[in-house]
């Protein structure tokens, strides 16, 4: 981010409601997808800027430096300034039309805030500017996708996949129900990760599901979706905790840890039901 010169005192940023913009946003028509939001502490003689009904101009353009002067890239000519705070919704067709970016292209986008006087014309200091990445490509599928049963869940592990440009900013993943001879049946839903695993939880305990992983960019770009193979494939049900198997089978150390020869014991107890919950998972 920049910072605002401006006479006496100035601070001011741009930010958005999103960091990039993608794909999928190309051919929205209509809607409120993207915010630019900025702050000021501009003042003059004493006073904020919003008392003087000083007005904002926010600009896109293609170029570095913000070309305050230029309405033709305007997507705000006369934004009034109403506060020290304030924002301004666009529809990500009209943001990428003002730029002058189509589908097909691939750029970076710089989103400039000038502040002028209430007639419109005399500038206020140096314009504050930002950039927002408009990204056409989807992150690699994601491989190795693994789940384990959980009490009405299942517990999912997946790798990010290789060869690609742009990293993942969440993952989906997606649980189908299967039926007894192993089709596909009824899509149980979806839920998001920000990590390479989860729990999947609000399952059927005794419902067999397969689980498909998607990449998805921070411009909302979404990759295919995992390979369906058994390792992704899982059944919820009921799972004592290792600790509690370990109390049942009879052990007697507060936490496992204790010192001495009970000590020790316990952990060689609990190595062992581990081993048993594993071959039994």
């Amino acid at each position: 981010m920049l910072l605002l010169a401006a006479p006496l005192a100035a601070q001011a940023q741009v930010t958005f409601s999103r960091t990039a913009l993608g794909r999928t946003d190309c051919g929205t028509t209509s809607g409120d997808d993207l915010v630019i939001n900025w702050t000021s502490t501009v003042t003059e003689s004493g006073q904020v800027f919003a008392a003087n009904s000083d007005k904002f101009r926010i600009l896109v353009s293609l170029a570095a430096n913000c070309p305050t002067g230029d309405t033709t890239t305007a997507l705000a000519e006369d934004q009034t300034a109403t506060g020290l705070s304030q924002s301004y919704p666009v529809s990500p067709s009209d943001f990428l039309l003002t730029a002058g970016i189509t589908c097909g292209t691939a750029d970076t986008i710089y989103v400039c805030v000038s502040l002028y006087g209430s007639n419109g014309t005399t500038l206020k200091g140096a314009a504050v500017s930002s950039s927002i990445k408009y990204d056409l490509t989807a992150p690699p599928v994601p491989i190795n996708v693994t789940v384990a049963p959980g009490d009405k869940a299942l517990y999912v592990t997946w790798s990010a996949g290789t060869g690609g440009t742009v990293a993942a900013d969440h993952y989906e993943v997606t649980m189908t129900a299967l039926d007894a001879g192993g089709s596909p049946g009824a899509v149980h839903g979806t839920q998001s990760f920000t990590g390479t695993s989860g729990r999947y939880s609000g399952l059927v305990n005794g419902v067999t599901y397969q689980a498909t992983v998607v990449a998805v960019s921070a411009g909302g770009n979404a990759s295919a979706a995992s390979a369906v193979n058994a390792a992704a494939k899982g059944t919820p049900a009921p799972v004592m905790d290792y600790w509690d198997q370990y109390l049942k089978a009879g052990g007697k150390d507060p936490g496992g840890c204790g010192g001495g020869p009970a000590g020790a014991l316990s952990l060689l107890g609990l190595a062992a039901l581990l081993r048993v919950a594993r071959r039994r998972s």
